[in-house]
């Protein structure tokens, strides 16, 4: 097992949690690109949600080039997905060496409300209908613009059986809920 404080991973992890190190040594890309030879190479991370870039020079090592991300980098990383490249350059250009996806978990000692939004509108909803609502659930806005607090008691119990269903989804697809159905037979 790597020890992710100290050790650098020999690849791109598929995720990581906002606020912890992020250490990658790519000895491929050091072999093929020696800094030694006049080569850079620069690790850029891009939230797919939009938001700005982060780059990180890479550091030459001796086991290859090095990313070193600290926690204080990563905390201010947005939870979700994020696409992530390698770029190589010398004086004779620059070329991706690499690219792919990365998922920033969010840091559960944060205070960051984590819920999807299907969950919070949802959790809105079924408040509004329920009569125990808050400022703020009133005041949800949904995709098509409208305000919670502006629609009827009918459209409410139906917009609650929508989000329910992508509740339901969302939760299966990480493995929490239940079959879709189950089926008896007497």
């Amino acid at each position: 097992m790597i020890n992710r404080l100290t050790d650098a991973l020999p690849a791109m992890p598929s995720s990581i949690v906002a606020g912890d190190s992020l250490r990658v040594v790519r000895a491929d890309l050091g072999a093929t690109y020696p800094a030694a030879d006049g080569y850079s190479a620069t690790f850029i991370f891009v939230p797919e949600r939009g938001g700005s870039a982060v780059t990180i020079d890479g550091e030459a090592s001796s086991g290859g080039w090095l990313l070193y991300a600290a926690g204080s980098v990563t905390a201010d990383w947005a939870a979700g997905d994020w696409r992530w490249s390698v770029k190589v350059e010398s004086d004779d250009g620059r070329f991706t060496a690499e690219n792919g996806n990365m998922r920033v978990q969010p840091d559960p000692a944060s205070a960051a409300d984590t819920r999807s939004h299907a969950r919070k509108t949802l959790d809105a909803l079924e408040a509004v209908i329920e009569g125990r609502a808050s400022k703020t659930d009133m005041e949800t806005t949904l995709a098509d613009g409208r305000q919670i607090k502006r629609i009827s008691h009918d459209e409410l119990v139906k917009m609650r059986k929508t989000y329910a269903g992508l509740v339901a989804a969302e939760e299966r697809k990480r493995g929490r809920g239940g079959p879709a159905r189950i089926l008896v037979s007497l």
